[in-house]
This record gives C-alpha cells, sequence and structure tokens, in this order.
C-alpha cells in the first residue's frame, strides 16, 4: 500500500518485537533523529552467523568468482594484481565497522598506513583492540567520525576503499565526489558493495525464486537463529519499516554503479551474485555451516540455481567488487 510505504508484514513484524520485549528499543529509535538512528543500529559489537557471508562454502564462492581461486580472497587477488612491488601505500577507509576487512587489506603488506573511520563508538574500540592484538596498531587509525564532517586532504590516499559500506551513504553523489578529490591523481578507488534494489525493494522475480527454494528446503534448515520459528517466506519490507530501523540501509544502492561509471574509470569489475542467495540465507544461515555431506549438497544446489540465472541473465548481480581510476584529465 502506499508503494509499499507500509505493509501487512510490516505489522507481524512489530508484533514480534513487541513480543520479544523490543519496545523501548524501537521506541528510542522512533524519537531519535536521522544520525542517532544509524548510530543506534550500529551500536552493536555481536555478529551472529545468519547472514550468507557467515557460511564458508559461500566466502569460497566469492573468492573463485573473484580471484579464480577458492583460497585467494579478493584483498590478496587485487592488492597482488595492481600493487606489485609497492608496499608504502596510504588507504582510506569509509565505514570500517569493527575493522576486519582493514586488516585484511594490511596483512598484505602493501601499506605504509590506512585511515579508517566509521560513526560507531563500539565498533572502533573493537577495532582497536583487535588492531593491537594483531600487531598492526601502527598500520591502521580507527577514529570516530561521520565521513559528511569530515575534512580530506585533496590527492591525499594512494587508494580508498569501501566494502559494504558506500550503500548506507546519502547523499551518495556527495561521498562519492569526496572520494574521487582526496584519490591522488593516480589512486584507486576500490568497492564491495549491494548495488541492489533500495531499501531492499526486492523484485518479484527476486522473491518467487527465494521462496520457490524455501518451500523444497528441509525444515531444520529453516529454523531461524535463536529462535522457536521457521522461515517459510520472505517478503518485500515496508519504506517506513527501513526507515525506523536503520535510515541508512541501502538508502541508494540502486544509484551506485551510475554514479561511479559517471565519476570513475572502472579498470575491473567482478559480480559475485547474492541476488538469491544473500535472501535465502538471512537469518538461517547457522543451519548451513556444518560440513556433513546433506549440508553441501544443499548448498550446491541453491549455489546452482543462482549461477543458472545469472548466467542466462534471468537476474544480475546484486554484489559487485570493482577496482577504479579516476577519469583522465584531457
Amino acid at each position: 500500500m502506499f508503494n509499499n510505504y507500509i505493509n501487512f508484514y510490516d505489522i507481524v513484524r512489530l508484533v514480534r518485537k513487541m513480543q520479544q520485549g523490543q519496545t523501548g528499543k524501537m521506541f528510542a529509535k522512533l524519537v531519535a533523529g536521522k544520525n542517532e538512528k544509524v548510530r543506534k543500529s550500529w551500536a552493536r559489537i555481536e555478529n551472529p552467523p545468519i547472514n550468507w557471508w557467515d557460511i564458508p562454502e559461500v566466502r569460497q564462492r566469492w573468492n573463485k568468482k573473484v580471484s579464480g581461486r577458492k583460497d585467494l580472497s579478493h584483498q590478496e587477488y587485487f592488492a597482488q594484481k595492481y600493487f606489485a612491488g609497492v608496499n608504502l601505500l596510504t588507504g582510506l577507509s569509509w565505514g570500517c565497522g569493527r575493522g576486519e576487512v582493514e586488516m585484511k587489506w594490511a596483512a598484505t603488506g602493501k601499506f605504509a598506513r590506512i585511515d579508517a573511520f566509521d560513526l560507531s563508538e563500539n565498533r572502533i574500540a573493537f577495532a582497536r583492540k583487535a588492531a593491537r592484538e594483531n600487531g598492526l596498531t601502527g598500520k591502521i587509525d580507527f577514529r570516530v567520525g561521520d565521513v559528511y564532517a569530515i575534512e580530506m586532504e585533496t590527492e591525499k590516499y594512494d587508494f580508498i576503499f569501501t566494502e559494504g559500506s558506500l550503500h548506507h551513504f546519502s547523499p551518495l553523489a556527495e561521498i562519492v565526489l569526496k572520494i574521487k578529490e582526496a584519490l591522488k591523481p593516480d589512486g584507486y578507488f576500490f568497492l564491495n558493495e549491494f548495488v541492489g534494489p533500495a531499501r531492499f525493494q526486492w523484485t518479484e522475480r527476486q522473491l518467487q525464486i527465494v521462496n520457490g527454494i524455501l518451500a523444497v528446503l528441509p525444515r531444520e534448515y529453516r529454523k531461524i537463529h535463536n529462535n522457536q520459528r521457521f522461515k517459510k517466506k520472505v517478503h518485500r519490507p515496508g519504506r517506513l519499516w527501513m526507515q525506523l530501523s536503520d535510515p541508512s540501509e541501502a538508502v541508494e544502492s540502486d544509484g551506485i554503479l551510475p554514479l561511479i561509471e559517471e565519476n570513475f574509470d572502472i579498470v575491473e569489475k567482478k559480480g559475485y551474485g547474492g541476488t538469491i542467495l544473500s535472501l535465502l540465507f538471512s537469518e538461517i544461515a547457522n543451519n548451513f555451516i556444518s560440513a556433513d555431506p546433506a549440508t553441501k549438497r544443499l548448498l550446491e544446489m541453491c549455489f546452482e540455481i543462482e549461477d543458472v540465472l545469472l548466467t542466462t541473465n534471468l537476474i544480475r548481480d546484486d554484489y559487485v567488487m570493482m577496482m577504479c581510476k579516476k577519469h583522465k584529465k584531457i
């Protein structure tokens, strides 16, 4: 209703939240301003295994699609390919969260320093502690900061990257311009991002396919993490629900690719799906972490379905990695 501003399933979600005793948290978010809502949404440190990236075979699948090898991460692949013989790069990461990705880039040995920013004080504290434990304190400077308020030196960085954060920024054009200005003339911009429907307004085809797979999955694989319920169907969330739960989530995700193409030369682009698998495994990924043969066969079936749909152009990649450079000045 009202262009999916609110729907019946939002009301069901609301009732379930109330039954789980989360009314207080919901009210606090409701009365908070936009930036405060985002901070509250990302204040948590724990990452329960409820997303597709928590499944080891899924991560191996990404590696294969991007680097050609299951055991070669995209950080190692791109670092080896574009920075051979280099080990003193200056890097910048916006929306670093708990810092895992930044530490992986630092571990490639290509960086003298990486500046990393995030809104969440909790996550920055976690990242700093992890950096100390891994001997990377001098390599990465984790700082609390709002990317829109941070003054950036012009043409300062050799390498700027966003991994799963760019789709949280709005106005997006302003951020892309700041990245462009902070990048050295011969620097690289790398993004690993969700570029699917804004506000998770899934297409009818996506919903039909995902719900069809759910209908044939054994019941024990559909049990929702830390819950007595079982996942039966995926529904398109209402736009109001998305704004109230996290105003930054996929806010301009469908505008990322056009903006990048307008402002950068795309040197390399690798899609790695997620159009079906990210929806399918959400909330139930923990059931697929087991290494037993039956689980592996089910994963292979799900992978094959998404691959066939991608290769026949019936769906497009909702997740992409791209290495980019500034447009050459004429």
